[in-house]
C-alpha cells in the first residue's frame, strides 16, 4: 500500500506568520520533500505495473496525522522540530545581542 504524504500547510503558514517570513524555506522544503516522494512511489508503481503485465490493485490513501513511528513521518517530524529549535535559537540570540547582553 502507498501513503500518499500531504503537506500541512495551515501549520506551516501559522509558523511562517509567527517567524516573520523565516519559516518560508522550511515549507518549501517539506513540500518539495512530499512531492519527491509522491512522485517516485507512484514511478515505482508503475515500473511494479509494467513489469508484471497483469492488472495490479494500488491503494492510495492519504495521511491525516497519528504517531510519526505509524505513518512513516519520522523524518519530517524531526525536521520540523530541528528547524523550530534553530529559529527559536536565533530570535533568542537577536534578542540578546539587541538588548546589550552579547
Amino acid at each position: 500500500m502507498f501513503t500518499e504524504r500531504k503537506t500541512k500547510h495551515l501549520f506551516h503558514f501559522v509558523m511562517f506568520v509567527i517567524t516573520g517570513g523565516l519559516w518560508l524555506p522550511v515549507w518549501f522544503l517539506c513540500w518539495w520533500a512530499n512531492a519527491r516522494h509522491n512522485d517516485r512511489m507512484q514511478a515505482h508503481f508503475r515500473e511494479l505495473v509494467a513489469a508484471t503485465r497483469a492488472p495490479v490493485n494500488v491503494t492510495v490513501t492519504q495521511t491525516t496525522g497519528g504517531p510519526a513511528s505509524q505513518s512513516g513521518k519520522a523524518l519530517p517530524v524531526m525536521f520540523h522540530a530541528l528547524a523550530a529549535t534553530a529559529l527559536l535559537a536565533l530570535f533568542l540570540l537577536m534578542a540578546l545581542t539587541h538588548a546589550g547582553h552579547i
